[in-house]
């Protein structure tokens, strides 16, 4: 069922990234296995050059506990350290600004819902 995702990326590097959606959406309606390709980590000098490879699974929480995956509130929480590492560094830019708002305020609408569909017991499997 492998599909993928339709992007309009504006950079070079972006560009040469696919994302491709690997199962089907589960009982909420969403997916939750992702493959990202299209860059190889031996290249990055932050990356570990005896474990390099090229592309990576997201691979999203599915169901109840215990832990099986990532989450959309972990997912966020990296772009806004990352956003805000950008703002403190040498070059700061207001549009990171503006995006790190705007993920900002995704956080909290996710917190939200957490907090309302656990107020309602409504099961996991059924949240969406």
């Amino acid at each position: 069922m492998a599909i993928e995702l339709k992007r309009e990326p504006v950079d070079p590097i972006d560009a040469q990234l696919t994302i491709t959606v690997v199962d089907e959406p589960g009982a909420g309606g969403a997916n939750q296995q992702y493959i990202i390709e299209g860059f190889d980590t031996a290249t990055n000098p932050s990356g570990d050059p005896d474990n390099a490879y090229q592309g990576t699974e997201l691979l999203f929480q599915r169901g109840p506990a215990p832990a099986c995956g990532l989450t959309m509130e972990a997912l966020t929480e990296v772009i806004i350290h990352r956003l805000n590492g950008f703002q403190s560094g040498p070059f700061p830019h207001p549009q990171n600004a503006i995006a790190l708002e705007h993920y900002e305020k995704a956080l909290a609408a996710l917190h939200t819902r957490t907090m309302d569909l656990a107020a309602t017991d409504t099961p996991p499997a059924q949240q969406g």
